[in-house]
């Protein structure tokens, strides 16, 4: 089974859209499109289809991030190996008149050949600073 992204006219495989030379390691913030291309295939493509949700991990399918969602992605080595998506205070709970009263992390996800390497951890610290 091989899956291919048509981005700007042009097929790319999920290697492809997941890796890019021009991005430092570390989490970076989702800043356009192509980044979003890439949070979509990791979240709605990879995890689905090749790495699904394990009921033993107590894992769910992820939901596309609201609009005002912080979203960061883990580069590593010019790969995106995860990402993670922050519900900001202050933006309204979906179904409620509430809104957040602290920053909420919402989803969080590393690819399985990266974890058990402290990625997991990072989010924590990146979230701190």
């Amino acid at each position: 089974l091989g899956v291919a992204i048509n981005w700007r006219n042009v097929w790319r495989t999920l290697q492809e859209v997941l890796t890019d030379c021009t991005k430092d390691n570390g989490w970076l913030h989702v800043s356009g499109a192509a980044d979003r291309v890439v949070h979509y295939t990791l979240s709605q493509i990879l995890y689905n289809m090749y790495e699904p949700p394990s009921d033993n991990e107590l894992e769910v399918l992820y939901d596309i991030p609201d609009r005002g969602d912080q979203i960061k992605i883990l580069w590593l080595q010019k790969a995106a190996i995860g990402f993670y998506t922050v519900k900001l205070k202050g933006t309204l709970i979906e179904n409620t008149d509430e809104k957040y009263a602290m920053h909420m992390l919402d989803t969080a996800y590393i690819r399985t050949t990266h974890r058990r390497q402290g990625h997991g951890l990072s989010i924590l610290t990146d979230l701190l600073q």
